[in-house]
């Protein structure tokens, strides 16, 4: 993988914290004008955690790591249920536990 390919992916990351950042914090982009504080905590947020994600590359089993990241497709949908009431809960489980298991049989 290229530097400049893997540059964009971690662009691409950071963009994905952000929108989570600001759905669990019940903003959506448009009221960050009207909510500054949402915005500082979203950009706290969204910077923190590359940081650790790059430490956990750094520091653990790439493998192992990676499948632990596919772990945010969950948490992402469970969020996506509890903060903003959003449906279809099993199959879009589904398609996460299809996800994580290809994670497993990537870092086995």
């Amino acid at each position: 993988m290229s530097h400049s390919t893997r540059l964009s992916l971690s662009a691409i990351q950071q963009q994905k914290h952000v929108q989570s950042s600001l759905a669990l914090l019940g903003v959506g982009i448009g009221h960050l004008k009207t909510h500054p504080r949402a915005l500082i905590g979203a950009a706290l947020i969204a910077g923190v955690a590359p940081l650790f994600g790059f430490t956990a590359i750094a520091l653990g089993l790439v493998g192992n790591v990676t499948a632990l990241f596919k772990l945010s497709a969950v948490f992402t949908i469970l969020w996506a249920r509890l903060f903003l009431g959003e449906g279809n809960l099993r199959q879009r489980l589904l398609g996460a536990a299809v996800m994580i298991v290809g994670g497993l049989l990537v870092s086995v």
